[in-house]
């Protein structure tokens, strides 16, 4: 094996310790206390290997901080466990629930609740709830409510981690009521600014839902949101053809938000320097209008540390980058890393992206990059590749025509991201213009969504891998 580290320069500082983190939590995510230190000798050797052409001082430095970081990583995961103050250790039938509305999400008929800021029986617990309650009528951000109910534990289903996958959003109980929990309070935009957020986000998708018609109305927000509000048939049309990242909040979102009010800054007459903060708080704010689920998060940290580079004026690698951003999100919930496939979806693909798209762009250099064709065919072979062991892991089928899907999808997406924007925001001020306005969008949409269930229909679009 030929070490490849032969300096300890600041960037590989900074790569060895974030290493070390992210390595920290995998072995907590998987192992026992006992059986990581065991672990750990095992990538102190490795780390030799790989150091060993540095000098004995960077050696000992680089390794000490891989140690280091590993320690960190094991730690942040204990203490993000549930205590004996949770909420998972007061379950039981008929407790007196008191809670903030945090998330709601539903339709019609139904709803489901996230609640923080609990009280059992009135006692403060740790932790949040989800609750599944009739639809009618609505509960809303900020409210605070009350109600009984049998607390459950959740369980896994169908080789779902259902448990698990619930504990990286922080909850650790959940229970059906058949009446609306009462609301005994309501909190103003007054009382708590990200409101707005919430207001903002109900706003446009209520606009976008005036203006186009479904599955179109449902594709934007996607596209502009991430909003998954696609019937079960969609979905798998999506899954089929392997399109499923296009209706994700993602990096492409992030970019093109940060390259717009760029330009739109610089050409009211900012300087750079005052643009960025701008930039900063309007990526912020995307980040939780689109829900501040994984990827769009890691997206929108991604962002914020390559403008800060550049405004700093530091030279930073893709690498370090990704490294960082995971580490960060990481530290703020290590149970990503095992339970949440759109971490790992959104990690793998972007790794993919860094480290295999120039190599496939070089390799099909025959095709024209006319409309970004060819960049689109190397970055979807890229991300399929990295992603594909979490794809058929968690889903159990491989799209066989991913990429040539993509190669046909993804060229209108920033067309029909910029054009559905402009629609949005004339629909604000005017339904009839937006509607007028909103035709190049819709027809962009309609041609995406026509091309994914043409594809999805054939026989051979999709292996079936049971796992």
């Amino acid at each position: 094996m030929r070490a490849v580290i032969k300096k300890a320069t600041p960037s590989i500082i900074l790569a060895s310790f974030l290493v070390g983190i992210i390595v920290g939590v995998a072995l907590r995510s998987w192992l026992q206390a006992a059986e990581i230190w065991v672990a750990v000798i095992v990538v102190v050797d490795a780390a030799f290997i790989l150091f060993r052409r540095a000098a004995w001082r960077d050696r000992l430095l680089l390794i000490v901080l891989v140690v280091l970081g590993i320690v960190s990583g094991v730690l942040r995961y204990d203490a993000a466990l549930p205590g004996a103050h949770s909420v998972a250790a007061v379950v039981g039938e008929q407790r007196l629930i008191r809670g903030v509305v945090e998330e709601r999400e539903g339709g019609v008929t139904s709803q489901q609740i996230t609640l923080r800021s609990l009280s059992v029986d009135e006692a403060a617990v740790a932790g949040k709830i989800l609750v599944f309650s009739p639809g009618y009528p609505k509960i809303a951000t900020g409210d605070t409510v009350s109600f009984s109910c049998d607390l459950e534990k959740p369980e896994p289903f169908e080789g779902f981690a259902y448990d698990r996958y619930l504990a990286t959003k922080n909850i650790y109980a959940t229970c059906f009521v058949r009446e609306v929990p009462f609301v005994v309070s309501t909190l103003t935009v007054a009382q708590r600014p990200l409101l707005v957020l919430d207001r903002v986000h109900e706003g446009v998708v209520a606009v976008i839902d005036r203006t186009f018609g479904e599955p179109q109305s449902a594709l934007l927000a996607g596209l502009l949101m991430g909003d998954d509000n696609f019937s079960d048939e969609w979905k798998e049309r999506f899954l089929r053809t392997g399109t499923s990242h296009v209706v994700a909040a993602s990096g492409s979102n992030v970019s093109m938000l940060a390259f717009v009010l760029m330009a739109l800054l610089i050409s009211l007459g900012f300087r750079r320097q005052y643009a960025f903060p701008i930039i900063v708080v309007g990526i912020l704010g995307f980040v939780f209008i689109a829900g501040a689920e994984a990827a769009v998060t890691r997206a929108g940290i991604m962002g914020i540390l390559a403008l800060s580079a550049t405004q700093l004026g530091r030279k930073t690698t893709p690498r370090n980058l990704l490294l960082l951003t995971v580490a960060i999100m990481l530290l703020i919930e290590p149970r990503l890393l095992r339970d949440d496939a759109g971490f790992q979806l959104s990690v793998l693909s972007t790794v993919g992206l860094v480290t295999m798209s120039k190599y496939f762009s070089e390799k099909f250099a025959f095709m024209p990059e006319f409309l970004g064709i060819r960049e689109a065919f190397a970055t979807t072979i890229a991300a399929t590749l990295a992603t594909l062991p979490i794809t058929i892991g968690n889903f159990g089928a491989l799209s066989v025509i991913s990429p040539f899907v993509n190669l046909l999808v993804l060229p209108f997406i920033p067309y029909a991201m910029l054009a559905g924007t402009v629609a949005v925001i004339v629909g604000m001020l005017n339904q009839a213009v937006g509607a007028l306005v909103a035709g190049p969008a819709w027809l962009l949409l309609s041609l995406m969504l026509e091309i994914i269930q043409a594809m999805a229909s054939l026989p051979f679009a999709s292996l079936n891998i049971p796992i």
